[in-house]
């Protein structure tokens, strides 16, 4: 039995791979929290230990991103972060599922997203594509563990694990529901923790991202970018302060938002590739 709030163990009757199935680590994504909850009566895992995590609980119960810091910045070294971000809820609480997360072999973090007809996709690197090919996804991006550090997938890389995180869409679609409970039975039974029909290998496109593009000032978007959506070499992508923001070659951008201060994520840029 786990002590660690919001965090269930079930360990199947024959040994296998330590696993884990991470959501809410943003509290307003729910579609992972409620697929979770809704598999977690009938689930039998046969084979290895899962471990479903809940992991920032009172954001999910205020219904709130977070509560003082992005939870999904902090799996990093101590050293890394700011006093002030050591001083969260959220920098006790990743503390608390490092030690989970050091073990595991393989992580499948759930997210969602605030934006309408947001496209769904898989974020894993090299070595875990075999794995993401059997994920209800058309998209499967990499090259995030070199530009983005602190969410859970890199830090289960960096401790010799296979970290995987899906967006499932909009947050509040019944669809991402449905795909989040698709990713996580995919998962679990590409490890073998659950028996179910055979694996169907998905058609993909690669997505490798290459830049993030940091605030200097503020940034106001030139117009709605959708993920993945193809720029050419010039092509303004927003203000930052005032000052034009573009694009210095043919390529796509993800996840572009407006921002109101400096040293802020707006969007990153990356280029299709073949899996």
């Amino acid at each position: 039995m786990n002590m660690i709030s919001g965090v269930i163990n079930i360990k199947g009757k024959v040994k296998g791979k330590n696993l884990a199935v991470i959501s809410g680590v943003h509290g307003t994504e729910i579609c992972g929290v409620a697929a979770i909850k809704n598999l977690l009566p009938n689930i039998n895992i046969i084979r290895g230990t899962v471990t479903f995590i809940f992991a920032n609980e009172k954001a999910i119960r205020d219904k709130k991103r977070f509560v003082d810091k992005d939870l999904n910045r902090l799996f990093v070294k101590s050293s890394q972060l700011s006093s002030e971000q050591k001083r969260s809820y959220e920098y006790q609480r990743a503390r608390e599922l490092k030690g989970i997360l050091r073990k595991c072999n393989a992580l499948l973090d759930i997210h969602s997203s605030a934006t309408p007809k947001a496209k769904p996709f898989v974020i894993c690197e090299p070595r875990s594509f075999k794995v993401a090919r059997y994920l209800p996804f058309s998209i499967v991006s990499n090259g995030w563990d070199k530009i983005q550090h602190g969410g859970t997938d890199y830090f289960v890389n960096k401790n010799g694990g296979q970290g995987i995180c899906v967006e499932c869409g909009y947050n509040f679609d019944p669809s991402a529901i449905k795909k989040a409970k698709s990713a996580v039975l995919s998962f679990l039974k590409y490890f073998g923790a659950v028996n179910g029909r055979k694996l169907t290998v998905r058609k993909q496109k690669l997505f490798t991202v290459k830049k993030m593009y940091m605030t200097k000032q503020n940034f106001k978007p030139a117009k709605h970018f959708k993920d993945f959506e193809f720029v050419k070499e010039g092509s303004l992508i927003g203000f930052d302060g005032g000052v034009p923001v573009k694009i210095k070659s043919d390529g796509g951008v993800v996840f572009v938002r407006g921002r109101t201060k400096p040293k802020e994520e707006a969007f990153l840029f990356g280029t299709p590739g073949k899996l």
